[in-house]
Parts: C-alpha cells; sequence; structure tokens
C-alpha cells in the first residue's frame, strides 16, 4: 500500500501523511489515550514502524512526508482524518488486519483509493 501511495505522490508532486492508528479496547483505561497522544514514544514499535513507512516513501522519492499516531478506533480515527479537510485523497489497504476498507470508503468525503496489500 504505501508502495501504491508513494509512486502516486511522486508522480504529481504531492505529500504524503502516515497515519498509525493503536486500536482501542473497551477495556483500556481512559488515562491511556491522553498518555498515547502526548507521548508517542511510549509505543517504540509503533514509533519505529512509522519512522520506517516514512523513510520508505521519502526514499521512493516523494519529498514532503510526515505521519503521526493516533490512539481510537481505528475506522473512526481514519475516517474522522480524512474528512477533516487536509487531505485530497485516502489511500487505504484493500486487505489486511481488520478489512475496514469498505467501510472507510463509504463513509469519507474525499475520494478513497483502496490498494490491494
Amino acid at each position: 500500500m504505501l508502495d501504491g501511495a508513494a509512486v502516486l505522490a511522486r508522480s504529481v508532486g504531492a505529500s504524503v501523511h502516515i497515519l498509525c492508528v493503536l486500536e482501542a479496547l473497551m477495556y483500556t483505561p481512559p488515562e491511556m489515550r491522553t498518555l498515547a497522544q502526548r507521548d508517542p514514544g511510549t509505543h517504540p514499535e509503533t514509533t519505529q514502524k512509522l519512522a520506517d513507512a516514512i523513510g520508505l516513501v521519502h526514499g521512493m522519492g516523494v519529498q514532503e512526508v510526515d505521519g503521526e499516531i493516533e490512539f481510537g478506533i481505528a475506522l473512526d480515527v481514519v475516517v474522522q482524518k480524512a474528512n477533516s479537510g487536509r487531505f485530497d485523497l485516502l489511500v487505504v489497504g484493500a486487505r489486511g488486519r481488520g478489512h475496514v476498507a469498505p467501510q472507510v470508503i463509504a463513509r469519507a468525503t474525499i475520494p478513497v483509493l483502496a490498494v490491494p496489500a
């Protein structure tokens, strides 16, 4: 999925924003969301995966690449970000953990490109 987003962004001179969502479980204490927002380093594996993804996309020739870690229900967080008015296109994996692509497509107010995993 990142490869497809990078190729598309590079071809049109677009920037890429990578979103990692740490899935909230119903038994997670409410203060965990605050902790995750305040210090993404609390989750070193996710922080490293995000850094690796940013490096991969930048290495494929995309000049402007950034990312963030959010905490919550993946579908809700992705749709909220997509509908925030900051983005022109959302690229999501069409298969994989959670299978949220169909729901994202239905709820997003911007175009969505679903890329096979």
